[in-house]
């Protein structure tokens, strides 16, 4: 009995390994895909925009009005968070065109 739950927890083991490493890669691509947004609205418009994680997979869009409302609002605990250094929630920072 014990074989058969040892090959079971390997089995879902390897599940999660394998969902994880999808997710992980789907993560990466829409990470990839926000940063890319964020630039080419900067380059159109002419403004500094960042790219905060919300959750894994929800990147958004900001300017700094709303990046500053934002962890005011909905994080206040992370009230004095640095807006122009990047760090686990603000993922990119664009550069303002000249």
């Amino acid at each position: 009995m014990a074989l058969i739950n040892d090959i079971k927890i390997e089995i879902q083991r390897w599940f999660y390994r394998s969902r994880r490493r999808r997710f992980k890669k789907t993560d990466d691509r829409l990470m990839l895909e926000a940063i890319e947004k964020a630039e080419d609205h900067t380059r159109k418009n002419g403004n500094r925009l960042w790219v905060i994680k919300i959750q894994p997979g929800d990147y958004r869009i900001f300017t700094k009005s709303q990046v500053k409302g934002f962890f005011r609002t909905a994080r206040p605990i992370l009230s004095d968070v640095n807006y122009y250094q990047t760090n686990e929630y603000i993922i990119h920072i664009t550069k303002k065109p000249l």
